[in-house]
């Protein structure tokens, strides 16, 4: 099938799409059997922009951490995993620690959407509260999609702009 009767760029993109999950999951199995941490930049073909003037940068749905890191990268984030969150008990599952320009997150990745959205359930509007766990942090928003949660503490409104596209409204905090 020839590229001129899809629409623009379908088939560059999704070769684009498939290659960076490629590169982010080899990378991620790199960075978890050597115990280092790594850092990927996003492919650009045009001038950057800053990732608030983007159109959507998903790609595809976001339901797991590789669909997420690969969303990232093509919002225009350089991405670096910084290993585990420090709150696996609380949360139930292995979670990673990752700067996305300086901004750190912590995703938590579960083996289906039903295990996630019980997670999700026992969280307090305010997340104060996961599960039986009393949690005082500044500034939490917590985000959810597919088989993730995503936990930010911070306000930076470019950071809290991408989340919400990728993940869709955050489903507790402030």
């Amino acid at each position: 099938m020839g590229t001129d009767s899809a629409p623009h760029g379908v088939s560059s993109m999704m070769m684009a799409r498939l290659w960076l999950l490629a590169a982010v999951s080899l990378g991620l199995v790199t960075a978890s059997c050597t115990g280092q941490t790594e850092t990927t930049t996003p492919r650009q073909t045009s001038a950057p922009t800053s990732p608030s003037t983007q159109p959507s940068p998903t790609l595809q749905p976001v339901i797991d951490y590789a669909s997420f890191a690969a969303g990232l990268e093509v919002a225009g984030y350089a991405i670096r995993v910084e290993g585990r969150t420090g709150l696996e008990d609380i949360f139930g599952v292995r979670g990673r620690s990752v700067r996305i320009d300086g901004v750190r997150v912590m995703a938590f990745e579960y083996p289906t959407a039903v295990a996630a959205s019980k997670l999700r359930s026992s969280v307090s509007p305010d997340a104060e509260f996961v599960g039986p766990a009393i949690i005082e942090w500044s500034r939490p928003h917590l985000y959810a999609s597919g088989r993730l949660v995503v936990v930010y503490l911070g306000n930076r409104s470019d950071a809290l702009r991408t989340l919400v596209q990728l993940l869709g409204p955050q489903f507790a905090g402030w």
